[in-house]
């Protein structure tokens, strides 16, 4: 059995017809991905600007970008041009420059000195720091087993002062008693 001749429009058989068709389908594709791609650039992000605000307002807005960097460059070659005009090294901008530079560079050396005696500084301190946080864990581990003890040393301090006020009182009886009964020179006045 012989396949069926395929209908024909435009002079293509349509299987040519579809395979054309998928051909300008994936060129479309691409080319959108391609801007989709460009205004994730200009936007500097995945594509999220795009979907939140709309393709108009991130194209109109990627241009705008587009159009700012475009005068910030003009701007930066008017003042490069200026620059390099006086570059012969003798105009007093080229020796103000270098004189900003040199300092500069000594008050970076000075801050990279700095911060490496800062980091010499901070080693043995760090070193107290770990040695004072391990015994701090050993105080609160003997803590620990100190505070049920506590209970039992209050009742045994109560129990304790108890006695010692007792023998006190008692003591200060005995002197207070022994004030009132005259003394044998007392005793031979009267």
């Amino acid at each position: 059995m012989e396949a069926p001749n395929p209908i024909k429009k435009d002079g293509m058989t349509m299987t040519e017809n579809h395979k054309r068709a998928l051909r300008e389908r994936d060129a479309l594709r691409a080319e959108v991905e391609s801007y989709h791609g460009m205004l994730a650039i200009m936007h500097g992000d995945g594509g999220h600007y795009r979907q939140e605000h709309g393709h108009d307002k991130a194209k109109t807005d990627a241009l705008s970008k587009y159009y700012a960097l475009l005068a910030e460059v003009a701007e930066l070659r008017g003042e490069n041009s200026f620059l390099l005009a006086g570059s012969d090294g003798n105009s007093e901008i080229a020796r103000q420059l270098r004189a900003e530079v040199e300092e500069l560079k000594e008050q970076d050396e000075a801050h990279r000195d700095h911060i490496d005696m800062l980091h010499r500084d901070q080693k043995p301190l760090l070193d107290n720091f770990a040695a004072l946080k391990a015994k701090s864990a050993k105080l609160a581990e003997a803590l620990e087993k100190v505070i049920p003890l506590q209970g039992d040393c209050e009742a045994w301090g109560k129990q304790e002062m108890a006695s010692i006020i007792n023998a006190y009182a008692g003591y200060a009886t005995e002197a207070l008693a022994s004030r009132n009964e005259p003394t044998e020179k007392e005793q031979d006045n009267v």
